[in-house]
């Protein structure tokens, strides 16, 4: 019995025999950066990828049946750009951003005391 892979966003989407390798490639949409590639949780079947946080890798089949055909997800991050000039920026200790969306910022004075 084949394998029947889904890649969720992005090519490589198929019919495949056990343990073939498949190149997979991530749709990463304008605004977003590519974060690394996930198997779904659901699955009991997953997939090896050759470089997990390449857009672009390949996925090996696994070697057996179970009981779910595998699917895989790209992990996209929206990405920051600051186009506003800033007049200055003062007392920065410490900045840790983890992802931001839907940020729009513009003419920043100043900012002090961030932590």
């Amino acid at each position: 019995m084949p394998v029947v892979f889904t890649n969720r966003n992005g090519s490589g989407s198929g019919t495949y025999a056990y343990s073939t390798v498949v190149a997979i490639v991530a749709t990463v949409p304008s605004g977003y950066a590519f974060v690394t590639w996930v198997n779904d949780t659901d699955d009991n079947v997953n997939v090896s990828f050759g470089t997990a946080t390449n857009p672009s890798t390949n996925a090996t089949m696994p070697s057996y049946e179970g009981l779910d055909d595998p699917t895989v997800t790209a992990k996209i991050s929206a990405t920051l750009v600051l186009t506003s000039t800033i007049g200055s920026v003062s007392g920065v200790s410490r900045a840790n951003i983890g992802s931001v969306s839907g940020v729009a910022i513009a003419n920043i004075k100043s900012v002090s005391e961030v932590e």
